[in-house]
């Protein structure tokens, strides 16, 4: 999971990783998955995703207390997302 401005991961902050494990193999237009965020009221974010074909599920939680971007960061992305906008055009989806 990350935050950030750029459509580039690599521009962005790593939150946190999980990984869902013994999918199904099945044809990739198959591939199905329910992916849930949830934010409480103490800023604590949840995720959950499953594999809706098989038992595999995989969830991680980010507390907003460490690990996080200052207002400063977050300030500087966001001028470099706009700074940079023309090359996140470049890559689309």
């Amino acid at each position: 999971m990350f935050e950030g401005e750029s459509r580039l991961v690599a521009d962005n902050h790593c939150l946190g990783t999980f990984y869902l494990r013994d999918l199904v193999p099945r044809p990739i237009e198959d591939e199905r998955f329910k992916v849930t965020f949830e934010v409480d009221e103490n800023g604590i974010m949840n995720i959950t995703a499953e594999d809706t074909a098989g038992d595999s599920t995989a969830s991680v939680q980010i507390k907003s207390d460490k690990g996080r971007l200052s207002e400063a960061q977050i300030n500087q992305m966001k001028e470099n997302a706009v700074r940079f906008k023309w090359a996140d055009e470049g890559y689309t989806n």
